[in-house]
């Protein structure tokens, strides 16, 4: 997702768009910045649920694996 999932990223004109079905969001665990910002994460909740939400904060590494046709996801660490 843009900008660490800023308050000012990801839309809900950008996800009409893009129709996600997966978002990935890089951020640091307690950044000073507030990333993500609650309003991004309750546009992904309602657009895909929150377990189609991955953040590198609380799930660590997360891999992305892809043939081409099907698409596989390896996470780091599990959601605590």
């Amino acid at each position: 997702m843009a900008h660490h999932g800023s308050d000012t990223s990801t839309c809900q004109e950008f996800l009409a768009v893009v129709y996600p079905q997966l978002a990935v969001i890089s951020v640091g665990a307690d950044n000073p910045f507030g990333h993500p910002g609650d309003e991004v994460l309750e546009r992904l909740n309602d657009r895909i649920g929150s377990e189609s939400i991955l953040r590198t904060d609380k799930h660590g590494t997360i891999e992305l694996i892809t043939d081409g046709k099907s698409l596989w996801v390896n996470i780091g660490k599990q959601q605590t």
